[in-house]
């Protein structure tokens, strides 16, 4: 059991369910001998400062419920605790279909998520299925921020520290030859946005390249064949595929910013909520439901 220290938690999460993160400080682990990215306890100490510290002014991110430190430099994260991650989600559907309505509520919530760390200069650096998480209604929440950076404004950051999954990583995010830095900023989550949302159109935790796929069949695709993934056509609401589409424009210069992300997932929720049949008692999610996409 973990003993956390009672001054660090709001008073009423004592009596609530949490989930407890805690760093990992191995004194028997020799430290790392790479100079090129944070150490997982770096990591882990900025997902703390920056959780604790967007918390309570963010809707769509997890919720901070407090902090400890827990001695010989252990610290503990204490969140609500959620139902399942999205990547969960999307493996127990790969048999199965997904309403297209919870598929765009979903975007709009990951979507609003991310423009209230854009609102504060945070680029998230690793926005994937695994780093969204799930309440029992399915509202969706952004976790997970040891990677973020701070960025002084819309033009970005150039480093040579690059975080993330290289599935989810933009065309600008992969090292050129011979480029000692790399530029990140809010337009490299966009499309980390728009691969996670093909993932989930099409219940496909591998999309868009496919299982098995090697980084540098990536960059081949990306930088030197100048091939954007394809995102498939969705009768229902077409200017889903055509926004999820421009947030995979291989010039960050033409995604869209999250704040027109949130414009149109509204416009296409509301539209979905307008066709929808409302269930009876035999019914499914009406018109949209079991809308299923393949590539």
């Amino acid at each position: 059991m973990v003993i956390l220290k009672q001054q660090h938690l709001l008073p009423w999460a004592i009596h609530e369910h949490v989930a407890i993160k805690q760093s990992v400080n191995d004194p028997a682990s020799p430290p790392s001998s790479s100079s090129s990215g944070p150490t997982p306890d770096e990591q882990f100490v900025k997902e703390v400062s920056v959780t604790v510290d967007i918390s309570g002014r963010a809707h769509h991110v997890v919720q901070c419920l407090g902090w400890s430190v827990l001695g010989e430099g252990q610290v503990a994260l204490v969140m609500k605790l959620y139902k399942k991650s999205l990547y969960k989600l999307i493996e127990e559907q790969l048999d199965d279909a997904l309403p297209l309505v919870l598929i765009v509520k979903i975007g709009l919530h990951v979507a609003r998520g991310m423009l209230e760390l854009h609102t504060e200069r945070i680029v998230f650096e690793d926005l994937k299925p695994h780093n969204v998480l799930l309440d029992a209604e399915e509202n969706a929440f952004l976790s997970d921020f040891g990677l973020s950076k701070q960025v002084k404004d819309l033009s970005g950051v150039y480093t040579s520290n690059v975080g993330g999954t290289y599935l989810f990583m933009a065309p600008e995010k992969l090292r050129p030859p011979n480029s000692d830095k790399i530029r990140i900023g809010f337009a490299s989550d966009v499309w980390a946005f728009g691969i996670t949302m093909l993932q989930l159109l099409c219940c496909d935790t591998m999309a868009p390249y496919g299982r098995g796929v090697a980084l540098p069949n990536i960059i081949m695709m990306l930088m030197v064949d100048r091939q954007a993934p394809q995102v498939p056509a969705v009768p229902d609401a077409p200017e889903l595929q055509h926004i999820l589409q421009t947030c995979l424009s291989l010039d960050y210069k033409e995604r869209p910013s999250a704040a027109q992300l949130v414009q149109a997932f509204e416009r296409i929720f509301l539209h979905l909520q307008s066709t929808t049949p409302s269930p009876g008692p035999a019914a499914e999610v009406g018109a949209v439901a079991g809308h299923r996409l393949r590539q």
